[in-house]
C-alpha cells in the first residue's frame, strides 16, 4: 500500500440563499477626465475597458476605465457588477469544511468563502469580500410533557475582510477560524422554537450551538450581493441584529468544553487553561513565491534560530518572516537542512521572544496533551490545535491534534513541560484496515473509513545537517520538476499505446519527450521507415525513451540531496521502473 502526504483538505458545500441588491439603472451618458461627453449605449465592460455604442455614431468604440471620471466610472462599474451578478457570472459561495466530529451532530469545522468572476470583466481593485460570523446557542427548555429548544445567546464575530482585483476566470477567498457547528443544523423543526415530545428511548442534547457565516461583496460600501450558510439561520440573524441594535454580545463560557462521551478516533482536548501560555510573538508567519507557511523562534544551545519545514520554504525564490506583531526577521542568505527529516532552521540575530525545545524525551508519555500554534490555512493569524501524543520515535513524535494546511512548521507544544517536542510537517490517509472495521458497516453497505495519522518533526536529537541557500533548494526542485515531467511525457505515450494503440503526437503534455515523437513522426511522414519500418521507428523510440528514463535517474540520484526531496524522489523512482518495464514490452503485431 502506497501512502502519500497530504496537505490539504477537501471541502463539502453548504446549501446559502444568495441576496441580491437593487439594480443601478444604466447610465446613459460616460464623462471623461478631459471634461467630454458622449451618449452611449453601454453593452459591457472587457478587462478594464468598457464597450459601448456611440448614439451619435452609430458605431461600437470602447473606451479604458481611467478615462472616465471618477463618478461616471463608479456608476459604470455599479451598474455592471449588478449585470453580471444578476447574471450568475459573478458566484459568491460558501463551503463548509469539517474538520472533526467532537460527537454526534457536533463538529469543529471552518467556513471557505469564494467570489468566483466568470465575466469577461477584471474587477476592480477596492471590491471587498467582508464576511461575518455568528454563533448561536439553543437550551433545552421544559413545558409540561413537550420540551422546547430557546435561542440562549447569540454572538457576531468582527467582520473579516479580503479584497484586491479579481481577474476573468479567477477567485477572491477568505476563510473563518474554527467554529462549532452542528451537521446538519441539528433537527431544524425542534431548533426553530417549535414544542416536541421526546420519543421513547431517544435523548436530546440539553445545549445545542450552531455556527452560521454570512458572506457580502462590496463595492464602494454599497452591497452586491450576500449570503447566509446555513440559509436557515438568516431569519435569526436578522431578528437578533434588530434585537441588538448592532450591540455584539460575549461569547457564551464554556461552549467548547471537552465531551463527556468521547470516542476513541476523536482527538483529545484539553480546556483552555490547560494549554500552556506561550508569547505569540514567537509564532513566526513565512511567505514565499507560492504561499504561507508557518516557523517559530527557538532558542537552542545558545543559538537563536528561525525553525521550519524544509518543505515549506523549498522552490522558493524569495522568502520573508515577520511576527505576529508584523516586526520583519531578517533571515541569512545561508542556512541549514537536516539531512534525515523535513527540517531546516536558519540562524538569525534577533531581540525578542523564543521558544525552548525539550531535551529530555523521556518525559513524554503516550496519551499527554500537546497543543499546535501556527498558521492555520495560510491566513496570517496564530491559532492553536489540541490534541495528544499517540507515539514517540527516533525522528518524529505522532500526534492527533488536527493540524492542516498552512500549519507546516509550526511549533508543538508538551503541556507538562511547556517546551516545544517538535514541528507540524504531514499526514498519511489510508482506508481502514477490513479488520479493524465494525462488521455492522458491511451489513449497512457504508463505505470504507479512512484514517489519518499526523507527524511533527523532531529537533532535538538531529546530528548532521546541510548547509544550503534558497537558491541550491530551489535549483533543486526544479530538477525535481522537469524529471516529473519527463515521467508524465512518457506515461502519455503509454497511455496511447494502451487506449488507441497509436504513438501520440507530441503536445504540451509531452513537451521533455517531444523531441522523440517529433523523431518518430518525421520518419513515418517521410516514407524513410521502408520495409518493417514501423518496427524499427518504434525501436528508435523505445531506446529513446529507455535511455532518457536511466539518464534522468541518474542526475536527480546525482542533484538532489535535501531530505523532503528525497522522499518525493523515491515515488518518482517507482514509477521510472515500471515505466522503464512497460515500455520495454512495446511492439508492432
Amino acid at each position: 500500500m502506497i501512502l502519500r502526504r497530504v496537505y490539504f483538505l477537501i471541502c463539502s458545500l453548504a446549501i446559502a440563499i444568495p441576496v441580491l441588491a437593487e439594480p443601478k439603472a444604466k447610465p446613459d451618458k460616460l464623462h471623461l477626465d478631459s471634461g467630454d461627453f458622449m451618449e452611449a449605449a453601454i453593452d459591457r465592460i472587457s478587462g478594464e475597458s468598457v464597450h459601448f455604442y456611440n448614439l451619435e455614431t452609430g458605431d461600437l468604440e470602447s473606451l479604458q476605465l481611467s478615462q472616465l471620471t471618477d463618478e461616471s466610472r463608479q456608476e459604470v462599474i455599479e451598474w455592471y457588477l449588478g449585470e453580471i451578478t444578476a447574471k450568475g457570472e459573478l458566484v459568491l459561495s460558501i463551503k463548509y469544511d469539517s474538520s472533526r466530529e467532537l460527537e454526534p451532530g457536533r463538529q469543529v469545522g471552518s467556513y471557505q468563502i469564494e467570489l468566483e468572476n466568470n465575466s469577461s470583466m477584471t474587477l476592480p481593485a477596492d471590491i471587498q469580500l467582508v464576511t461575518t460570523a455568528f454563533r448561536i446557542g439553543f437550551e433545552l427548555k421544559n413545558s409540561d410533557d413537550q420540551k422546547q429548544y430557546d435561542i440562549s445567546s447569540f454572538n457576531q464575530k468582527s467582520p473579516k475582510t479580503k479584497s484586491g482585483p479579481v481577474k476573468p476566470k479567477a477567485k477572491l477567498e477568505a476563510s473563518t477560524s474554527k467554529q462549532i457547528s452542528t451537521s446538519p443544523p441539528y433537527n431544524w423543526v425542534r431548533l426553530s422554537g417549535t414544542p416536541f415530545r421526546i420519543p421513547k428511548g431517544e435523548s436530546v442534547p440539553e445545549k445545542i450551538y450552531l455556527t452560521a457565516i454570512e458572506a457580502e461583496l462590496k463595492y464602494k460600501g454599497q452591497v452586491l450581493t450576500s449570503k447566509i450558510s446555513p440559509a436557515r439561520t438568516a431569519s435569526i440573524i436578522q431578528e437578533r441584529r434588530k434585537q441588538t441594535t448592532g450591540i455584539v454580545l460575549p461569547p457564551e463560557p464554556k461552549a467548547e468544553t471537552k465531551p463527556e462521551n468521547k470516542s476513541a478516533d476523536t482527538p483529545a482536548t484539553a480546556a483552555q487553561d490547560d494549554v500552556p501560555k506561550i508569547s505569540y510573538d514567537a509564532i513566526a508567519i513565512i511567505e514565499g513565491d507560492d504561499g504561507v507557511g508557518s516557523g517559530f523562534l527557538l532558542e537552542m544551545k545558545e543559538r537563536k534560530f528561525l525553525v521550519t519545514n524544509s518543505h515549506v520554504i523549498t522552490g522558493a525564490i524569495r522568502l520573508s518572516a515577520k511576527t505576529t506583531r508584523g516586526t520583519e526577521i531578517t533571515l541569512p542568505r545561508y542556512f541549514f537542512v537536516a539531512k534525515d527529516r523535513d527540517l531546516a532552521i536558519f540562524p538569525i540575530n534577533f531581540d525578542g521572544d523564543f521558544l525552548e525545545p525539550l531535551t529530555e524525551y523521556s518525559e513524554v508519555d503516550i496519551g499527554e496533551a500537546v497543543t499546535v500554534f501556527g498558521n492555520e490555512r495560510g491566513a496570517s493569524v496564530v491559532t492553536q490545535l489540541t490534541g495528544k501524543v499517540n507515539g514517540v520515535g527516533p525522528a518524529r513524535v505522532e500526534i492527533d491534534a488536527p493540524f492542516v494546511e498552512g500549519n507546516s512548521g509550526s511549533p508543538v507544544v508538551h503541556h507538562d513541560s511547556g517546551c516545544v517536542i517538535g514541528l507540524a510537517t504531514y499526514y498519511i490517509e489510508y482506508e481502514k484496515p477490513e479488520a479493524d472495521t465494525d462488521p455492522k458497516e458491511y451489513v449497512s453497505g457504508k463505505k470504507k473509513q479512512k484514517e489519518r495519522r499526523r507527524f511533527a518533526e523532531r529537533i532535538d536529537n538531529v546530528t548532521e545537517w546541510d548547509k544550503v541557500s534558497l537558491h541550491m533548494l530551489q535549483q533543486e526542485a526544479e530538477k525535481l520538476n522537469s524529471y516529473e515531467d519527463f515521467l508524465e511525457g512518457v506515461i502519455t505515450i503509454a497511455n496511447g499505446v494502451a487506449n488507441g494503440n497509436r504513438i501520440v503526437r507530441p503536445s504540451s503534455s509531452t513537451r521533455e519527450v517531444n523531441y522523440m515523437l517529433e523523431d518518430y513522426h518525421r520518419r513515418r511522414e517521410r516514407g524513410e521507415v521502408g520495409s518493417g519500418g514501423e518496427n524499427r521507428a518504434l525501436e528508435q523510440l523505445k531506446r529513446s525513451v529507455i535511455s532518457g528514463l536511466e539518464a534522468r535517474h541518474r542526475e536527480v540520484e546525482r542533484d538532489i540531496r535535501s531530505y523532503y526531496l528525497k522522499q518525493e524522489l523515491e515515488y518518482y523512482q517507482q514509477l521510472n521502473e515500471v515505466l522503464m518495464d512497460y515500455v520495454s514490452g512495446l511492439h508492432y503485431y
